[in-house]
């Protein structure tokens, strides 16, 4: 996501150090209306956190879908029941899958890593799969009016 303002999250994140979290935008429009929102404090998983930057919104649940505001915390702060991992590769994206556990489990053995594994191009699939089958029957069902 393109930093707007502020900055990423970073390895200084870490547990025991100031608590912190970015954000979108949406969530700088509706808590902080008209003000900037870099600096303000607001408490995030029972602990309070100070907003250190402001990321672009994302569609993550489909292009029709609203933007819903959202924060970002590092790992290290906070407790984490689920979440996902992307990665930009170069060439064949499940070729990197290998070395990507490897690095994870070479931090954290213990870590788990479950769950579906595929393509940006797949998840896109799928999140437009129910307009696309709809579009396809309009088509079907004005081809057999004609």
């Amino acid at each position: 996501m393109p930093l707007l303002r502020g900055r990423h999250l970073s390895d200084d994140d870490r547990a025991g150090t100031q608590g912190v979290i970015v954000i979108n935008q949406a969530a700088a429009r509706k808590y902080w209306p008209g003000r900037e929102a870099l600096g303000q404090h607001l408490t995030f998983d029972k602990k309070e956190r100070v907003v250190v930057g402001v990321v672009a919104d994302i569609r993550s649940f489909g292009p029709e879908a609203p933007v819903r505001p959202e924060g970002y915390i590092p790992m290290a702060q906070g407790r984490i029941i689920g979440g996902t991992l992307l990665m930009r590769t170069a060439g064949d994206p499940l070729k990197a899958l290998p070395a990507a556990k490897a690095a994870i489990w070479s931090v954290n053995m213990d870590q788990m890593i479950a769950g579906t594994v595929f393509t940006l191009d797949r998840y896109m699939d799928r999140l437009i799969a129910q307009r696309r089958l709809a579009m396809t029957l309009f088509a079907l069902f004005g081809v057999l009016g004609l």
